[in-house]
C-alpha cells in the first residue's frame, strides 16, 4: 500500500537506487508539488518519479498514488 511508504532520509541518487533499484533519468517537468523525472525500475520498467518540496505535503501525494492506483 501507498501508506506504508517510506521516504528515504538521505537526498542521494545512488542511495534511492540502492534501496528501490530505480535508476534516476531525466527531468520530464515540474508542478506544483515538486519535479518528476523519468526513472527504470527493476532494469526494464519505466517509471515516473515525483519528487515533494516539502514533508508537508507527503499526505496529499499519497491521495493522488491511491487515485492513480485506482484507476489501474
Amino acid at each position: 500500500s501507498i501508506n506504508d511508504f517510506k521516504i528515504p532520509v538521505e537526498d542521494n541518487a545512488s542511495k534511492l537506487q540502492e534501496i528501490t533499484n530505480i535508476v534516476i533519468g531525466q527531468k520530464l517537468g515540474k508542478g506544483n508539488f515538486g519535479e518528476v523525472y523519468q526513472g527504470i525500475w527493476n532494469e526494464s520498467t519505466i517509471i515516473a518519479l515525483k519528487t515533494i518540496k516539502q514533508k508537508e505535503e507527503i499526505n496529499s501525494l499519497k491521495e493522488e498514488a491511491n487515485v492513480l492506483a485506482s484507476l489501474r
